[in-house]
C-alpha cells in the first residue's frame, strides 16, 4: 500500500506534465487485438490511473489556471503526507516488531495471534480493517532515537531544549516601566484592541520564569509522527513549553480591564527580544510570534529551527517550539474569575449594565492549567494503557474533519487536549449540574485503542453538550484542586455558554469559545463515522471504509453541508452596541460569526439541524509573524466566512414559519422585532391566529428549497446591514438555470409556460391512463399500464414541455425536438395469440390500429400514428419488438406507446437455446431481441417504480439526478453511461450516506454524487444500491443490502473481472437486489477510457466546488464547462440544425429570438425539417450513430446530447503505428516508408486525413468544420 501511494503521487505529477501538451491520444478498450490483449496499454494514464490515483488528466482545465492545478498538487501531498497516510507503513511496523522489511520468512501464528485474527472479524466488521489499524498506528506514535528516520534531527531538538531551560532561568530581571514606555521600547509588540489607554498608571516590570517545563503532547508521547514527518511536508507539530511568570509580577487587580494580557505580553516580548538577539548561540532559524486559537488576547512565542543541516538543526522533524506564558493557581481568586463576573469595564457613555465576561475570564483562567492538566492526563495514562494510541487516532480523525488550530478549544493541546479530557471523563467519571456522578456508560480500563476511539465517538453523538453540563472529576492524586472551586451555579447562568465542560481544576469551561454549530457538526461527524464502521452488509468495501475514516479529508462544505453561504462581514454592523459587543470577544470577526450563525440557526428554527460559521480561508497569514515586525494587517479574505447548513429533510421547503399566537404580546412582538416586515398576523383553518412569515414561491417545485437561503439573505440584511443583493446566493440557486429551457425558447413552443416542472406531465398521463382504461371494444382487456419515460418519475433534465402544434410548425429548426414519454402496456393473458414472433408483431400493428381510432373518437385535437422502429437488419425486424403508437394529446404532451406480450421472451429464449436447428447468426439475433425485450418490458418499469419512490422519499433525490445528467451531458458522456445508470448511482448516495448524512439538498447530493465518482475504485469494487430493500420505509431509515445477494454479486462481479482483465467493456457495475450481474444497464459502456475520464473530471469538479483558500462564490459554469483540448479531432456542428440547441449549456439564443420574434410572418419554406410532429428526431445522434458503425475501430466520439455543438474525437493509436499492408485492414489507411528501406507499398498507416474527409462529406448540411492538425 506504502507503494501504491507512492505511485500514485508521482502519477500525479506526470499526468499534469502531459496535459500541458495536446496527447496524441487517450485510450479506447473498445480496441481489443486478436489475441485478447490490449494494444493501447502504453496509452492508458489517465484510465489506469484514473480509478485509483490521486492524479488529475487534462480535465484540471475546469479549474482554469495553474494556481488551481497547483492547489491539486498541495492537496494530493497532503494526503500522502500528513493525513496519516500508508507510505513508510510497513517500514515502521517492521521497526516496531524488529523484522526486516521484505523478509519472506514467517513463522506459525501464535494463539495469541489467531485470536487477534479471530476478534477482528467481530470487533472490527472485518480483518482487514484490523490490519489497516495495525499498520497505520506505528506510524503516527514518536519513534524513538534508536528507530527514528532522523535520529540526528531528534538529538538537535533534545539539545536544544536543554539549552533553553537555563538559558531562559537566567535571563536579567528589568526595571519597571510604564506600559506608554514599553510601547517606545517595544513598538511592535501585540498588543490587543490597540493597546493601554494612554492614560494608564499602572507599571510593568519583567522578571526571569520561576519554571521552565514541556508541557502538552510532546510531554505525554502523543504528538503524531505524522505531524512530525521526516520529510518535513506535514502541518507543524509542536513541542509546548510553558513559562511560569512568577507572582510578584502582578498586581491584585490585573485581571480588570485587559491588564492582565497586556502584562503578559510585554513579558513575553522582553523574552522574544532576548532569544531573537541569541538565535545564533542557541540553535534557532528565527522567533516569530503567533496567535492561538485565533484569540488576540494570547500571543504565544514560536521558535524555528536552523536548516543548515548543522549539528543543531531539527527541521526534518517539522517541529517547533511553542512558549506559553502560565501563573501560578494561586495568583487571582477563582471567585474573582467565575464567568458570572465582569472584568472589562464598558466605557463610561455607555448607559447600560455591564455584561458578565466568561469568555475573558476563562482565557486569564488557563493561563494556569498546562501543569494541572500534565498531571491530570498523566494518571489517565497509567490508567488507561491504550491512552496514547487512541488520543492519535482521535488526532488524525478530528484533523481530517477540520477540528484543528482554527476552532478554539480551551486549555492546551486544543483538540487533541479535550479529546484527552473527554477520555478522563469516561475513565475516571465526573458530576452533573446537580452534583451527581455522571451515569452512562465507562470506558474499560483493558480496552483496545480502538474500543476508546468509538468510545469517545459514541459520547459524541449521544451527549446532548447544551442540556447536559459536565464537570471532571479531580482524582486523587491526580490533579490539585483549586482552593476556592467556582460555584456550580455560576456556570449554569443561562446564556453565559452554549455548552458546559468544566475540566478537572473547576475553574475553565473547556468549551467555553466553542461555537455551538461545532458542536452541533461534531455529533453529526461522530455519527456518520460509527454507522460506517458499524456497516456489515455489502456494499463498500473495508478498504473504503478505512480510508474514508482516518485518510481521506471530509472538511469540504459542498459535501458536508446542505447549503454555504461565503459571507463578507467587513461591512456587516454589530449585533449590539459596539462597546458592548467586543468585551467578551476576542475580536469583532468571532463576535460576527457567532451572532450570525445564532441568528441565522434563529430565523431557520426546525429547517435546519445544524448552522456552523468558520472562516472562509484559514488566518495562516495573520496567525504567525516574524519577532520585531509589525502584526499584519488582515487580509480582506479573513472576513469572509463561511455559513454552512445542514437541513431538516421534512421541514426545509414549508411555506410558512408560525410563531407565538396574538394572545401572547410579549412573544409576538419579539417576533415581529425580528422578522420586521415580513411578520404578519394570519388565521389558519384550524381556528388559530399566529404570528407567521410566509413565503411565496413558484410553481415548480425546485422553487421550495430556494427558501432557506431568502430566508438567511434577508435575515442578515435586518440583523447585520448586509445587503441581500450581495450576498452571494448559495450555490444551488445558481445551479437551478442549468434545469430551465430559455424562455424565449419555450415561448415560441408552448402557450403554457414550464415553470410548473412536471405536474402537468404527471396529469397528462393520468388522463391518457383513464382514457385507455376506458376503451372497451378491444379484443382484450388492458391489464396494466407502466409509466417508463424519465420525465414521468422527475428525474428528465428537463421538465417535458407542452408543445403547441401551430406554433410548433412555424417554429425554426434549432428548437424542432420533441421528446416522447414512453408508457408500456400490457393485456391480459390469452391463448388467442400466435406462438409466431412475427406474427406477434403483427398482432401489435392491429392493436395499435383500434386503440389510435379511439383515441381519435375520444380525445379532440388528439394526434395519433403508428410508428415503426428503424431496424437495419431483415432478421431483426421481423423477430423484435419494432412498433410503437405514438399519441400526440391536446395537452401538448407527447406519448409512446409499447406492448408487452410475455410469450415473446419464452419464443425468443426457445430460439436461442435450440443450437441444432438455428443458425449463429439468428441466434444472436435473437438474442439482441431478448435483450431489448427485457430492458423495455421488465428492466425499465421495475427501475421506474422504485426510482419514483426515491423522489417521494427524498424530495431533493429529483433535483440531484437532475444536475447529475446535466454534468455528464456537459462533459460530452451521455452516450456513454445511460440515464439508469445515473440515476442508480445517485440513489447509492441516498441509501448508503454514510460517513455523511442522506443529502437534504440538491447541491450537496450532487456534491456527493460527484464524490463518489472521484474516489470509487470501479476496477475492484462493484456498486451495491440497495434501491428495492428501501421500498416501505421512511426517509432517513438504514437501508441494508441483503447478504446473501451481496455474495453472490461480489462472486459475479469477480467472473466478470477474471474474463475481461483489461476491462473493455462495463467498466462501471452498479448492482441492484434485482440485478446481480450490475450491468443491465451498463453491459457495454462505459468503457475503461470513458471510466478514467469520468473519474479525472469528477476530482476536477471537486476541486471547483470545494475550492482551498478561495472566498469567490461558485461560478457554476467551471463545474460544467468540459476542456476539449484532450481530443484529437473536434466536429463543428451547425447550430441552425441542431433541433435541441435550446438545450445547450450556454445556448446562443439569437439563433432563434431575433429572426423568430413574429412567428407569423415565418413561412414553412425556411425550414429544412418542415412541419412534421417528429418525436426524438435528433440529425446529430443519427450522424453519430452512422460514424460509430462505418469508424467503431478507427476513433470514439464524445458529445453533449443536450444541444452540444461539437463533437470529440480520439484516434485508436493502435492504428497510427505502421503495419504490413493487407486487405480488408478494416480502417482507411495510407502508405508509409518503411524504416531503413524505400517500399513505400509494404507499410500502411491510420490515414487520418481521408477519415476526416470523409465525415465532413457524410455530415454535409450539418457538419460546419472539423478542426484536426495533421
Amino acid at each position: 500500500m506504502a507503494g501504491k501511494r507512492k505511485a500514485e503521487a508521482q502519477g500525479s505529477s506526470d499526468v499534469k506534465r502531459a496535459t500541458k501538451s495536446k496527447p496524441t491520444s487517450d485510450d479506447e478498450d473498445d480496441f481489443i487485438s486478436d489475441d485478447g490483449q490490449d494494444p493501447m496499454l502504453s496509452a492508458i494514464d489517465i484510465a489506469d490511473d484514473g480509478e485509483d490515483s490521486g492524479s488529475s488528466e487534462g480535465e484540471a482545465d475546469l479549474i482554469d489556471d495553474e494556481a488551481e492545478e497547483s492547489a491539486m498538487d498541495d492537496e494530493e501531498e497532503e494526503v500522502e503526507e500528513e493525513e496519516g497516510s500508508m507510505e513508510d507503513v510497513e517500514a515502521n511496523t517492521a521497526q516496531a516488531y524488529g523484522q526486516k522489511k521484505g523478509s519472506s520468512l514467517y513463522k506459525a501464528p501464535t494463539n495469541e495471534e489467531m485470536q487477534t485474527l479471530k476478534s477482528g472479524s467481530t470487533l472490527y466488521k472485518s480483518n482487514l480493517f484490523s490490519m489497516q489499524l495495525d499498520l497505520l498506528l506505528p506510524s503516527l506514535r514518536p519513534l524513538p532515537v534508536s528507530m527514528h528516520p532522523a535520529p540526528a534531527a531528534l538529538s538537535a531538538l533534545t539539545s536544544t531544549l536543554q539549552s533553553l531551560r537555563p538559558f531562559l532561568l537566567a535571563l536579567p530581571a528589568l526595571a519597571t516601566t510604564t506600559p506608554q514606555a514599553s510601547l517606545k521600547q517595544y513598538p511592535d509588540l501585540p498588543y490587543p484592541n490597540s493597546g493601554p489607554a494612554e492614560d494608564s498608571n499602572w507599571k510593568m516590570t519583567f522578571v526571569p520564569p520561576k519554571e521552565v517545563q514541556i508541557v502538552g503532547d510532546w510531554a505525554l508521547e502523543t504528538v503524531s509522527s505524522s505531524k512530525a514527518s521526516k520529510k518535513g511536508k506535514g502541518k507543524e507539530g509542536a513541542v509546548d513549553m510553558a513559562l511560569m511568570m512568577p507572582e510578584e509580577y502582578f498586581q491584585e487587580k490585573d485581571f480588570l480591564n485587559g491588564r492582565f494580557f497586556f502584562k503578559q505580553i510585554y513579558w513575553l516580548g522582553v523574552i522574544g527580544k532576548a532569544l531573537s538577539d541569541q538565535t545564533e548561540k542557541l540553535g534557532l532559524g528565527a522567533v516569530e510570534w503567533s496567535v492561538t486559537d485565533g484569540s488576540d488576547w494570547k500571543p504565544v512565542l514560536v521558535l524555528k529551527s536552523k536548516q543548515d543541516k548543522s549539528a543543531k538543526d531539527f527541521s526534518k522533524l517539522n517541529l517547533v517550539i511553542t512558549l506559553h506564558p502560565t501563573i501560578p493557581t494561586s495568583l487571582f481568586p477563582a471567585t474573582k474569575l467565575s464567568p458570572s463576573r465582569n472584568n472589562l469595564r464598558p466605557p463610561p457613555s455607555s448607559a447600560a449594565p455591564p455584561p458578565p465576561t466568561p469568555h475573558y475570564n476563562a482565557q486569564i483562567l488557563s493561563s494556569t492549567l498546562p501543569a494541572q492538566h500534565l498531571v491530570y492526563l498523566h494518571h489517565l495514562s497509567l490508567a488507561l494503557p491504550a491512552y496514547k494510541d487512541a488520543s492519535l487516532m482521535l488526532q488524525l480523525w478530528g484533523r481530517q474533519r477540520g477540528f484543528g488550530a482554527e476552532i478554539p478549544w480551551q486549555g492546551y493541546g486544543g483538540w487533541s487536549g479535550w479529546c484527552q479530557m473527554v477520555m478522563g471523563l469516561l475513565v475516571f467519571g465526573g458530576n452533573n449540574e446537580k452534583g451527581k456522578k455522571e451515569s452512562g456508560k465507562r470506558l474499560g480500563r483493558g480496552m483496545s485503542s480502538y474500543q476508546v476511539f468509538r468510545g469517545v465517538l459514541d459520547f459524541f453523538t449521544k451527549r446532548s453538550f447544551f442540556t447536559q453540563p459536565v464537570f471532571l472529576h479531580t482524582q486523587p492524586n491526580a490533579a490539585p484542586s483549586a482552593e476556592k472551586k467556582i460555584p456550580t451555579e455560576d456556570w449554569m447562568i443561562s446564556g453565559l455558554f452554549d455548552a458546559v465542560f468544566v475540566d478537572p481544576t473547576g475553574s475553565v469551561n473547556l468549551l467555553s469559545g466553542v461555537e455551538r454549530g461545532v458542536l452541533e457538526i461534531l455529533g453529526q461527524e461522530a455519527k456518520g463515522t460509527l454507522e460506517l464502521l458499524d456497516e456489515d452488509d455489502y456494499g463498500e468495501e473495508k478498504e473504503e471504509v478505512f480510508d474514508s475514516v482516518f485518510l481521506r479529508k471530509a472538511t469540504g462544505g459542498e459535501r458536508r453541508f446542505d447549503l454555504v453561504f461565503r459571507i463578507d462581514i467587513s461591512s456587516a454592523k454589530p449585533l449590539l452596541q459596539p462597546a458592548l459587543a467586543r468585551l467578551d470577544q476576542p475580536s469583532r470577526t468571532a463576535h460576527l460569526m457567532t451572532s450570525v450563525s445564532s441568528v441565522v440557526r434563529r430565523a431557520l428554527n426546525t429547517r435546519a439541524k445544524c448552522v456552523v460559521s468558520q472562516k472562509a480561508v484559514p488566518s495562516t497569514t495573520t496567525s504567525r509573524w516574524t519577532f520585531g515586525s509589525p502584526k499584519p494587517t488582515p487580509a480582506p479574505e479573513s472576513q469572509v466566512i463561511e455559513l454552512g447548513i445542514i437541513l431538516d429533510q421534512r421541514e426545509a421547503a414549508r411555506l410558512v414559519d408560525h410563531g407565538p399566537s396574538a394572545e401572547e404580546p410579549e412573544a409576538s412582538q419579539e417576533f415581529r422585532d425580528f422578522w420586521g416586515d415580513k411578520s404578519e398576523l394570519r388565521r389558519f383553518k384550524d381556528g388559530r391566529i399566529l404570528e407567521s412569515v410566509v413565503w411565496e414561491v413558484g410553481p415548480a417545485p425546485e422553487e421550495r428549497s430556494l427558501i432557506v437561503g431568502r430566508s438567511v439573505r434577508y435575515i442578515l440584511n435586518r440583523h447585520f446591514g448586509l445587503d441581500a443583493d450581495e450576498i452571494p446566493i448559495e450555490s444551488l440557486a445558481a445551479y437551478l438555470p442549468l434545469l430551465r429551457l430559455p424562455a424565449s425558447a419555450t415561448n415560441l413552443l408552448s402557450t403554457d409556460a414550464s415553470s410548473e416542472g412536471f405536474r402537468p406531465a404527471i396529469d397528462a398521463y393520468n388522463q391518457l391512463t383513464k382514457t385507455l382504461k376506458a376503451m372497451e371494444d378491444l379484443p382484450l382487456s388492458l391489464l396494466n399500464i407502466f409509466p417508463v419515460a424519465e420525465g414521468l418519475r422527475y428525474s428528465s433534465v428537463f421538465p417535458p414541455l407542452p408543445i403547441d402544434t401551430d406554433r410548433f410548425s412555424l417554429a425554426p429548426d434549432c428548437l424542432k425536438y420533441i421528446e416522447p414519454l414512453d408508457v408500456v402496456i400490457q393485456f391480459e393473458s390469452s391463448g388467442r395469440w400466435p406462438d409466431d414472433l412475427t406474427a406477434i408483431q403483427k398482432i401489435k400493428l392491429a392493436f395499435f390500429e383500434k386503440i389510435a381510432k379511439q383515441f381519435r373518437d375520444r380525445l379532440r385535437g388528439c394526434i395519433v400514428s403508428v410508428a415503426m422502429d428503424e431496424i437495419d437488419d431483415a432478421e431483426e425486424a421481423v423477430i423484435e419488438d419494432n412498433c410503437s403508437l405514438e399519441i400526440f394529446v391536446p395537452s401538448g404532451y407527447a406519448f409512446r406507446l409499447r406492448i408487452h406480450h410475455d410469450r415473446e421472451r419464452f419464443l425468443l429464449e426457445q430460439m436461442i437455446a435450440d443450437k441444432k436447428s438455428t443458425n449463429p447468426h439468428i441466434r444472436r439475433v435473437a438474442q439482441k431481441a431478448l435483450d431489448i425485450h427485457h430492458s423495455r418490458f421488465t428492466y425499465l418499469p421495475r427501475h421506474h417504480s422504485a426510482m419514483a419512490a426515491l423522489h417521494h422519499l427524498y424530495p431533493s433525490f429529483s433535483t440531484t439526478v437532475r444536475l447529475t445528467k446535466r454534468w455528464f451531458a456537459s462533459h460530452m458522456l451521455s452516450s456513454h453511461v445511460s440515464a439508469q445508470m445515473i440515476e442508480l448511482i445517485c440513489a447509492h448516495v441516498y441509501l448508503k450516506p454514510p460517513p455523511y448524512r442522506t443529502p437534504a439538498s440538491p447541491s450537496a447530493g450532487f456534491a456527493r454524487v460527484v464524490g463518489l465518482l472521484s474516489t470509487w475504485k470501479w476496477k475492484s469494487v462493484p456498486l451495491f444500491v440497495p434501491l428495492y430493500s428501501a421500498a416501505g420505509m421512511e426517509a432517513g431509515q438504514k437501508v441494508v443490502f441483503p447478504k446473501e445477494k451481496g455474495a453472490l454479486i461480489t462472486e459475479k462481479f469477480k467472473r466478470f473481472r477474471a474474463t475481461d482483465p483489461m476491462i473493455s467493456h462495463g467498466a462501471f457495475v452498479v448492482a441492484t437486489e434485482e440485478d446481480l450481474s450490475g450491468r443491465v444497464f451498463g453491459a457495454s459502456s462505459p468503457t475503461r477510457l470513458v471510466a478514467g475520464r469520468i473519474t479525472q473530471l469528477a476530482k476536477a469538479t471537486i476541486l471547483c466546488l470545494e475550492p482551498q483558500d478561495q472566498v469567490e462564490p461558485l461560478n457554476v459554469l467551471h463545474v460544467f464547462k468540459t476542456p476539449t483540448s484532450d481530443y484529437n479531432f473536434l466536429i463543428h456542428l451547425k447550430p441552425a440544425v441542431l433541433p435541441r440547441l435550446s438545450q445547450a449549456l450556454e445556448p446562443n439564443q439569437a439563433a432563434w429570438a431575433s429572426k423568430y420574434k413574429n412567428l407569423s410572418t415565418l413561412q414553412a419554406s425556411s425550414s429544412t425539417y418542415g412541419r412534421e410532429l417528429r418525436l426524438q428526431f435528433d440529425p446529430v445522434q443519427l450522424f453519430i450513430r452512422d460514424l460509430r458503425t462505418i469508424y467503431g475501430e478507427t476513433f470514439v466520439l464524445f458529445q453533449d446530447s443536450l444541444g452540444g455543438s461539437v463533437i470529440g474525437g480520439i484516434w485508436n493509436p493502435t492504428l497510427q503505428e505502421p503495419r504490413n499492408f493487407k486487405i480488408q485492414t478494416g480502417f482507411s489507411g495510407r502508405p508509409v516508408a518503411r524504416e531503413g528501406g524505400d517500399k513505400k507499398s509494404q507499410m500502411i498507416r491510420l490515414n487520418e486525413a481521408g477519415v476526416v474527409a470523409e465525415i465532413e462529406r457524410l455530415g454535409e448540411g450539418l457538419v460546419e468544420r472539423v478542426q484536426f492538425e495533421a
